[in-house]
């Protein structure tokens, strides 16, 4: 039996958002993370680095692994995840000092991941994608100036631990959310593609699949670019509290460009929303490499922080609407992670000493090439990825 109605309320949607949220630990303040582990326990920074690649690796895995996972199969799965971070980041408090991070920690960043393609599944089913979408970059953006803030004080305060005993705690709140939303998500069905003559389900589109990959290619634009942002604004001669001024403005517009893009009305046109934002970005990487003072700095800051969430929400509830799997919408949780971790590893060859302008270049290159793939994927689609119909309930 279907019903027209939305089957999640948007109240069981602001709930579940924090899941992941809670749970992120290492993924969601890495310089935290690695600052501490530095600082206090004498990790290289080849060591660092691997670890950091082990994290995200292990978060983009959970999140593919739920791509084909109804959302009642994954409230089952929710608690153990959430327990798996609780108990990585416990082992961690003790195992800090004797054991390599590597060998353990990685299954917190699992457990997040696959906290996150579960509430991709529930924004899904919703039928407000960029709204919960949306909301949720702007609650990621904000909680991660916060826990920075807060693993900060307490290392500095109490113990080196701290970021470990921070971790542990945010996931046993965000295994208390998953239960206590459980009942409201097991009946969710979304409709399923099957094959006309057995139980497979058929497979994504390939204009899907495009439009998936086009936020993949934009997402190395921005891993070639803002991951050293702090080393080219020293270069240009701006100390390191103005640096830090930029990068803190950076995510408070990243929370202002989430928020925006889930109020933007369905009626708007994305296609020239779209242009129109590719075109602020433009000028924001010009004011960051080339602007004539640090006030254009700044104001370069504000423009790409506000872009890349924006942005982002608008590409999620393009694919979103067309595609009534809830597939699509997981694959949209790997492919940015996937783009920046490559875009990082691309840009860090292409700087040439104190010249960061190569990777500023061919980071614009490739977000003009990811809007004018998303733009020709989105004439592509079914014309009704204006609306989504709404998901079965069971």
């Amino acid at each position: 039996m279907t019903q027209s109605a939305a089957a999640v309320g948007q109240r069981t949607v602001f709930a579940v958002i924090w899941i992941p949220i809670l749970a992120y630990g290492a993924v969601l303040t890495v310089p935290a993370f690695v600052g501490v582990l530095g600082k206090y326990y004498g990790m290289s920074s080849a060591e660092l680095g691997t670890l950091t690649s082990a994290e995200w690796f292990a978060c983009i895995t959970g999140t593919y692994l739920t791509k084909n996972k109804s959302i009642k199969e994954l409230t089952r799965w929710i608690p153990w995840a959430c327990a798996l971070a609780i108990g990585a980041n416990v082992a961690g408090i003790a195992l800090v000092s004797h054991v390599p991070l590597i060998l353990f920690h990685p299954l917190s960043t699992f457990g997040a991941g696959v906290a996150y393609g579960y509430v991709l599944k529930v924004f899904h089913a919703s039928g407000k994608q960029e709204r919960s979408y949306g909301t949720f970059l702007a609650a990621l953006y904000l909680s991660e100036l916060v826990i920075f803030q807060l693993i900060n004080y307490l290392t500095a305060k109490y113990t080196t631990a701290a970021v470990f005993y921070v971790y542990a705690v945010l996931a046993l709140v965000a295994l208390c959310v998953s239960l206590v939303t459980r009942a409201s998500l097991t009946n969710v069905a979304l409709p399923e593609a099957v094959q006309p003559g057995g139980g497979r389900k058929k497979p994504l589109s390939m204009t899907i699949l495009c439009s998936v990959a086009a936020l993949g290619v934009s997402y190395a634009a921005f891993g070639m670019m803002w991951p050293f942002v702090q080393l080219m604004g020293a270069t240009r001669g701006f100390s390191a509290l103005d640096v830090t001024n930029g990068t803190s403005a950076y995510a408070v517009t990243g929370i202002v460009g989430g928020l925006a893009s889930a109020a933007l009305p369905l009626r708007v046109n994305r296609a020239a929303v779209l242009i129109v934002a590719l075109s602020a970005l433009l000028s924001s990487i010009y004011l960051l490499y080339a602007g004539a003072s640090y006030a254009w700095f700044f104001v370069g800051c504000l423009i790409f922080g506000f872009y890349w969430t924006f942005y982002c929400t608008l590409h999620v509830g393009i694919i979103a609407r067309g595609d009534d799997t809830g597939r699509a919408i997981v694959l949209c949780g790997v492919s940015p992670s996937v783009g920046a971790i490559f875009g990082s590893f691309v840009g860090g060859h292409l700087i040439q000493g104190t010249n960061y302008l190569p990777p500023a270049c061919v980071g614009a290159a490739l977000a003009v090439i990811g809007v004018a793939s998303t733009l020709v994927t989105m004439v592509r689609m079914n014309p009704r990825n204006a609306l989504i119909p709404a998901p079965h309930v069971t």
